[in-house]
């Protein structure tokens, strides 16, 4: 289930040296959660998403959820 999207969060959480729950607390979504769209089972809502963009910089691009999100809506 993982994805170009969960492997961009990852890559920017890893880089960054954030715990998931520390990150969850930045962008205030649960550990949980943050686990979930780590492992492609769950994708963030947009309005998750574009935050992400930018609290990332751009590490976590928003067309990559867009990506993911319409290869899902295919399957």
């Amino acid at each position: 289930m993982e994805t170009a999207y969960s492997r961009a969060l990852d890559a920017h959480i890893r880089r960054t040296g954030q715990t998931q729950h520390g990150f969850g607390r930045t962008v205030g979504y649960s550990q949980g959660a943050i686990w979930q769209w780590l492992r492609g089972y769950r994708l963030p809502g947009k309005r998750a998403a574009k935050l992400l963009d930018e609290i990332t910089n751009g590490d976590v691009p928003f067309s990559l959820w867009k990506a993911a999100r319409i290869e899902r809506l295919d399957a």
